[in-house]
């Protein structure tokens, strides 16, 4: 109970010192995730987000990510999320990510990175833009205690001929192991942009569920001789 405050404690004077800032957005989402076979995997995470200081249907959005572990930590994967604007046509955009947890048997910390190529797809009247993008994540594992907190960075690297840094996310924030399938995420994420014309922050609030199945959509069928 102590760590639960402490990191509650945390995130609120993390808070604090973005009051007055542009914005503070909310992310909520589940993820639900599941083997397609004994190599391939899929995640599923329906969203939706608020702004305006959460008093604003900003939109909502659909994750569907297709995964294969290829050895050593590392895991491949393609992702498209679909945007649902209102008052808008759909944007879409597409993410090639190589995913690598870093093996630390002797220390109580979780490592992981993940390198993606984000394509924004130019359709229904709009430029979106093209990113790479690098995430770190560095966790701590608490004996006996289902409460990890963890804290991450992740730049954003302009492409489309531009090629700089626009953004830079710095997140903090825990995650909540339930059971062996059911996960909670709570964290804030500190948003700044370095626009080429102005420079800004936003705060971004994600609260989530995770539900890992057990058994695969189609298993390997043993022929009786």
């Amino acid at each position: 109970m102590k760590r639960l405050v402490l990191c509650i404690f945390l995130l609120t004077k993390i808070a604090c010192f973005g009051q007055g800032e542009d914005d503070h957005i909310n992310w909520s989402y589940n993820k639900y995730s599941f083997a397609i076979d004994d190599k391939w995997k899929m995640d599923i995470l329906p969203k939706i987000r608020l702004n305006q200081n959460f008093t604003n249907l900003q939109n909502a959005m659909i994750d569907y990510k297709i995964k294969r572990p290829i050895g050593h930590g590392v895991t491949l994967g393609v992702l498209g999320r679909t945007w649902f604007i209102p008052n808008e046509k759909m944007r879409q955009f597409i993410w090639f990510d190589i995913d690598h947890k870093i093996p630390t048997p002797e220390i109580s910390l979780n490592l992981s990175q993940r390198l993606r190529y984000h394509w924004g797809l130019d359709i229904n009247d709009r430029i979106d833009r093209d990113f790479l993008r690098y995430r770190f994540v560095l966790g701590y594992i608490f004996d006996n205690c289902f409460i990890q907190p963890f804290i991450g960075a992740e730049p954003f690297f302009r492409l489309n001929g531009v090629n700089y840094f626009e953004r830079l996310r710095t997140e903090f924030g825990f995650n909540f192991k339930a059971n062996k399938n059911l996960t909670l995420t709570a964290f804030l994420s500190k948003e700044d942009f370095y626009d080429l014309e102005d420079v800004y922050t936003n705060f971004l609030w994600f609260t989530g569920m995770s539900y890992t199945f057990d058994q695969p959509l189609f298993k390997n069928k043993k022929i009786d001789n």
